[in-house]
């Protein structure tokens, strides 16, 4: 008897587990992972061996082959949106460069600047300019200097020559009219010497 009752027991056991499995219940899982442990979950396990019917592994591969395709499709989209972006990426990238090209271009005009055909950079401009303006004024003092100094220099030349010459003037005048006296004493001798003789 007991094992009628224990043969029973085991029957309702059987027969209770296999009255809970849903053997489609793995259709309701999103993930391929589950859908896989709700099907081992749902089919009947004998001696360490699961037991499908054909439909159910032909159902069950079908899902997973559409997983498969989806995701493939979803690989090959993903690749294409990838080159898209790749080339979008490309195609900015030569645009970020052309306008850098064009900024630095556009500052280099704005931090320079253009005089007599020679650009300059802005902030070296003006010590340049402060230095040769300093320069100029320099040369125009020295020139200024030595142009007082020649001045000075040719009136004292004119001076001295001038007071030479005066000098000089004096000196025939005296010359002259010592000659003149001289002459005159000498022709009185000759004419007292002369008459005398």
């Amino acid at each position: 008897m007991r094992k009628i009752i224990v043969f029973g027991l085991l029957s309702l056991f059987f027969l209770n587990a296999y009255a809970k499995k849903d053997p489609q219940a793995w259709k309701q899982e999103k993930q391929l992972e589950s859908q896989f442990q709700s099907l081992k979950s749902n089919v009947s396990y004998w001696d360490g061996y699961f037991m499908f019917k054909d439909a159910q592994l032909n159902e069950f591969h079908q899902s997973v082959m559409d997983t498969v395709v989806g995701l493939e499709q979803k690989i090959v989209d993903n690749n294409k949106n990838i080159v898209k972006l790749d080339n979008e990426l490309v195609v900015l990238s030569q645009q970020l460069a052309e306008k850098n090209k064009s900024l630095e271009e556009s500052l280099g005009k704005e931090g320079s600047l253009i005089t007599l055909g020679i650009q300059f950079d802005k902030t070296a401009f003006p010590p340049l300019m402060y230095g040769i303006i300093i320069f100029l004024i320099l040369v125009t003092v020295v020139a200024f200097v030595l142009f007082l100094r020649s001045n000075s220099v040719t009136k004292e030349t004119e001076k001295r020559h001038n007071e030479l010459a005066d000098k000089l003037e004096n000196q025939k005048k005296s010359s002259l009219s010592r000659e003149t006296n001289l002459n005159r004493e000498l022709k009185t001798e000759r004419n007292k010497n002369a008459g005398t003789l």
